[in-house]
């Protein structure tokens, strides 16, 4: 969006963890960091190690 001229000044991500949703419940997951219910095991998502690009510039 930037290489277009849009001014872009941060970012938001909806969650850190996937987590419980008042409209959903467990089933919708906006987290960057997955995570296995059964287990509690916490997995980084591709989305995750994007933010993590950009908020590093690498």
């Amino acid at each position: 969006a930037r290489e277009e001229g849009v001014p872009v000044n941060g970012y938001f991500a909806w969650s850190t963890l996937d987590n419980f949703e008042w409209a959903y419940g467990y089933n919708m997951r906006f987290g960057v960091i997955h995570v296995d219910y059964k287990t509690q095991k916490r997995t980084i998502k591709d989305s995750g190690y994007l933010l993590q690009k950009i908020a590093t510039k690498q």
